[in-house]
């Protein structure tokens, strides 16, 4: 009987866990940013992916242009966008609208087009773009009384017509690019909204502004070593499912354990943070 029991707590926790994981969406590596406002002139760019909680077709989904940037899209990438993806159709910044604090144009990098909607627009129908664009107001999903959410999980509310709120989603139908992007009324997804990642390039080495600094060797085995990293600097690596796996803050990291595979390292000091693809062979 004891036998049993212990069996059966080791397959009760083993069912939490696998349930738990399947209501938590699958962040790729970087850190999820605070929202902000940028011009054309000195712009922020973030890759924007789909944060459903319960419709795992729909999450860790990646908002984009297709077809020469006239085709409002998503694409699915549960590790993140790798540098071998990445380009600038991926790429939006949010621009302040004339409402006020709080309320934006999303436009894209790649046409420069923005995120547009008809004032007849409604729940479930789809968003496209244009060169004029329309206001979506953003707020935390926490504040709109949605359950399951996460910190900087951020919603956008079509601000285009008279009917509110009609949150930016991914939605159930397809177009020549993939899954379309449409509105949702209020709680028609539990935890709907999006997460917001800084765009920085991936490369193999890290360079200052002052201090030439490099991460070798690369590919790595039983070592890794960010040289001349600087004194008060923290060195975090994540695996591409955006877990922390070694932290420190001396140059030598001790990798023996690690499994083989890509990881994130990402180099803090007070010049600036930098990201370094590295891979353990």
């Amino acid at each position: 009987m004891k036998k049993f029991n212990s069996f059966l707590l080791a397959f009760m926790l083993m069912f939490s866990a696998v349930s738990l994981k399947a209501q938590m969406p699958n962040l790729p590596a970087g850190s999820v940013a605070t929202p902000e406002v940028s011009t054309a002139a000195a712009p922020v760019w973030y890759n924007m992916m789909s944060s459903h909680l319960t419709a795992a077709d729909r999450q860790n989904r990646f908002l984009t242009l297709a077809n020469d940037g006239d085709v409002l899209s998503s694409e699915k990438f549960d590790g993140g966008i790798s540098t071998a993806n990445q380009n600038d159709k991926y790429l939006w910044r949010l621009e302040a609208g004339p409402s006020g604090a709080g309320y934006v144009y999303i436009v894209n990098k790649a046409s420069g087009k923005r995120l547009f909607g008809a004032s007849t627009l409604a729940s479930n129908w789809g968003v496209s773009v244009d060169n004029t664009g329309v206001e979506w107001k953003y707020q935390t999903s926490a504040s709109t009384g949605q359950t399951g959410t996460t910190p900087n999980q951020y919603v956008f509310n079509f601000e285009g017509g008279t009917v509110h709120p009609l949150y930016l989603n991914v939605g159930d139908n397809t177009n020549s690019a993939g899954y379309k992007i449409v509105v949702f009324t209020a709680g028609a997804h539990n935890a709907s909204g999006w997460f917001l990642y800084p765009y920085s390039s991936v490369s193999t080495s890290v360079n200052a502004t002052k201090t030439s600094t490099s991460v070798y060797p690369n590919p790595f085995k039983n070592s890794l070593m960010v040289e001349n990293a600087i004194e008060g600097s923290n060195i975090t690596l994540c695996d591409l499912s955006g877990r922390i796996v070694l932290q420190s803050d001396v140059k030598m990291m001790n990798t023996e354990e690690l499994q083989t595979g890509i990881y994130i390292l990402k180099y803090t000091s007070k010049e600036g943070n930098q990201l370094v693809k590295v891979v353990k062979d």
